[in-house]
């Protein structure tokens, strides 16, 4: 008997060679060689193997040339994956292979996200839930949403996804050899690559965005190891990689062998035959770096709030970068070494969210300890650490030399304001003498410093002939939401006020359009009309669902504007169908329900037979698909109506026909016009039938009589 086996192999072994890589997060381009050999044992028995193999993919930041020592077929498995298939007829004891790749590899940056954008219905698979991504969790999809509430963008979504687990998941080596599913992953909260992608991928599922597995091997610590990262759908693939917290970037010193759906991929070994008591299979990948390219660090600037401060006073230490790419920056500002602890930094690290074009500003709040000695000098260098930012130092000094503080106060002109509307701080400032000298800048000269959000602004304010200053300084906040104002001087003190951004006007669904009738699996569009009474565009997501079938758009409604929303519907369920349409955005969540009905073309099964003996003529009438309505059967210039049919029904017409054709017109449920001509068969008697029919007629005429 003929017998198939199929192996899969999850694990490939990994030696590196030659070159070595110092700082791999800084690789712009990399060429590499991937050699993937094996040996398979096999049973003499067997007359064929065939082996499909993961090979490195052809991408647009990844270009790759094979050769091989024996004859392969590249295929695509159904997710676009190139596949090398290999056959070996009459296999001997042992077959061996080597497949040789020459690839170069580039750093992946996004440096532009659509706005507005839809999800291709052939995406939708990286939406919806599997074995081992339970996207449908209750736990899971409320933690997404609570992660990415107020997000601004999609981007900021996903980007706050990465850091969220990124951050609370523990790195665990002893689950190398297994995929656990998202929500074993969730309630241990610890795992390898595969274990942070996939709870990642399930956390973006959640929340409509669709994300994908990649399975790739990465360069850290002198070797190349097997490593796992995630692919999102913003208008366009970007990678995340949530355990070395890559969102939108990705250095070159990843080789990607394959995407998934769900979180494991393999090779497979399926071998035919009569016996495979001992097959076995030996399958290594090698990997030599050819040469390779370094980029350089993101440059910013770094500075503090006074180059002098006092027994406890405050600085702030503050970062300014106008990034060209989007991405994730996970900063820490280093305390100094000391014999005693004597400044305390508010959260030194931090994750920052970078967007293309868009300056961002980081402050640090440093604490300087009330109980110093006098007339001392304490002297501590803060080191600014990120993995793409230059290493940076700061010197924090404190003279305990005594020294008059000024006093300063401030007040916001509203504690709720309008967006697009200004914003005023008054600032009232009174100085010492000694104290307005301590500058060295220019005597009596101290700075003020003004954040918000990435609005920056520093002032120089002269207080030698003056010791009282009123200030007045507004500003346009730029964004919807709680803030905070932070006021820092030169002189070592610091105000924070807060206050709240809210949109005018309103914003909502003013109409919707859909189709009341649908045609199953066929195109059809709904407009919604949505009203932004609001004082700034919005960015909006608008989600519909219906059994099975989703779309997700996110556009951009023009303030005091009706923007008209073309959303496509493809349904191919028939029968009575409930549509679901959220729209979410900042401070909004709105949602409707409507109805329609999905309807089908009716198919029309007919049988006419006549029974000339009897004069009688039989048409069975069969529908399927859907309901076919106001049918007529036309027979001799006569016709029979019946209303509606959807299944079986059998006409008995007990006359003489005169013709062997007959006409049948329906309607379908969106008054479509349907005609077929049919011909009518007819049936032979028997001769014991006949008699029967004849006897039959005898009683009935006999009967008649008594009666």
């Amino acid at each position: 008997m003929r017998k198939k086996l199929i192996l899969f192999i999850l694990v490939i072994n990994t030696v590196l060679v030659n070159a070595e890589i110092n700082d791999p997060s800084l690789t712009s381009e990399v060429v590499v060689k991937v050699v993937q050999n094996g040996s398979i044992l096999v049973p003499l028995t067997t007359n064929k193997m065939i082996l499909n193999l993961l090979i490195p993919q052809s991408s647009e930041n990844q270009v790759v040339n094979i050769s091989a020592d024996v004859p392969l077929r590249l295929i695509n498995d159904s997710l676009g994956n190139s596949i090398a298939y290999i056959e070996f007829r009459n296999p001997d004891r042992i077959e061996k292979y080597t497949i040789n790749s020459i690839l170069h590899v580039s750093r992946i940056k996004t440096e532009f996200l659509p706005k507005e954008y839809d999800i291709p219905p052939e995406f939708n698979i990286y939406i919806e839930p599997t074995g081992n991504i339970n996207s449908d969790d209750s736990t899971i999809r409320r933690l997404a949403y609570s992660i990415t509430n107020g997000s601004r963008s999609d981007f900021e979504r996903i980007a706050r996804l990465a850091i969220w687990v990124h951050h609370n998941l523990r790195y665990d080596h002893s689950l190398g050899d297994v995929s656990m599913n998202s929500t074993w992953i969730l309630r241990n909260k610890r795992g390898t690559c595969d274990e942070f992608t996939t709870l990642f991928i399930a956390l973006s599922r959640a929340i409509g965005i669709p994300a994908r597995f990649v399975s790739d091997y990465a360069y850290g610590n002198g070797k190349w190891e097997r490593h796992a990262y995630a692919e999102v759908y913003l208008g366009k693939w970007i990678p995340v990689d949530p355990t070395g917290l890559r969102v939108g970037n990705l250095e070159a010193t990843h080789i990607k062998f394959g995407i998934s759906n769900d979180n494991s991929m393999s090779n497979s070994l399926m071998v035919y035959g009569s016996d495979h008591g001992d097959t076995s299979w030996n399958d290594n990948i090698e990997i030599k770096i050819i040469n390779y390219t370094l980029g350089k660090p993101i440059d910013y600037e770094l500075f503090i709030s006074s180059e002098e401060f006092g027994r406890g006073d405050t600085a702030v230490v503050v970062l300014r970068l106008m990034p060209k790419e989007y991405g994730v920056l996970k900063v820490i500002l280093n305390d100094c070494k000391s014999d005693f602890k004597f400044i305390t930094i508010d959260e030194p690290e931090r994750y920052i969210i970078l967007k293309a074009g868009e300056e961002r500003i980081e402050y640090w709040i440093i604490n300087i300890s009330k109980d110093l000695e006098k007339n001392m000098f304490y002297y501590c260098p803060l080191l600014l650490s990120s993995r793409f930012l230059e290493l940076k130092e700061i010197n924090l000094i404190v003279n305990t030399k005594s020294l008059d503080d000024i006093d300063i106060n401030a007040e916001l002109s509203s504690s709720v304001i309008d967006i697009n509307s200004n914003i005023t701080v008054f600032i009232d400032i009174e100085s010492g003498k000694d104290r307005s000298k301590k500058n060295k800048n220019g005597e009596g000269i101290i700075r003020l410093g003004i954040i918000d959000g990435n609005y920056f602004n520093e002032f120089s304010i002269d207080l030698s002939k003056a010791k009282k200053k009123h200030l007045r300084i507004s500003f346009t906040p730029r964004e919807v939401g709680r803030h905070n104002l932070l006021i820092y001087t030169s002189t070592g003190d610091v105000l924070s006020l807060e206050y709240y951004v809210k949109e005018k006007g309103d914003l909502y669904m003013e109409d919707m359009e859909f189709p009341r009738i649908i045609r199953r699996n066929k195109k059809e569009y709904g407009i919604l009309k949505i009203r932004n009474n609001r004082t700034t565009p919005q960015n909006l997501r608008i989600y519909l669902e219906s059994k099975g079938y989703r779309v997700v758009k996110n556009v951009i409604v023009d303030n005091d504007n009706i923007s008209i929303i073309s959303i496509p519907l493809i349904l191919n369920e028939t029968g009575l169908t409930k549509i679901r349409i959220y729209v979410s955005g900042i401070d909004l969540d709105l949602s409707r329900i409507i109805e329609t009905r999905v309807y089908d073309a009716p198919e029309l099964n007919v049988e006419a037979v006549y029974n000339p003996y009897r004069r009688e003529l039989n048409i069975d009438l069969n529908v399927n698909r859907d309901i076919a309505r106001d049918i007529e059967i036309i027979l001799d210039n006569k016709t029979l109506k019946i209303p509606e049919l959807f299944g079986k029904k059998r006409i008995n017409i007990k006359k003489e026909i005169q013709k062997n054709k007959f006409i049948i017109k329906y309607k379908d449920i969106a008054n479509n016009q349907y005609s077929k001509e049919y011909e009518i068969g007819f049936r032979e008697i028997g001769i014991l039938e006949r008699i029967i029919e004849e006897i039959n007629k005898l009683i009935d005429y006999l009967l008649s009589l008594i009666i």
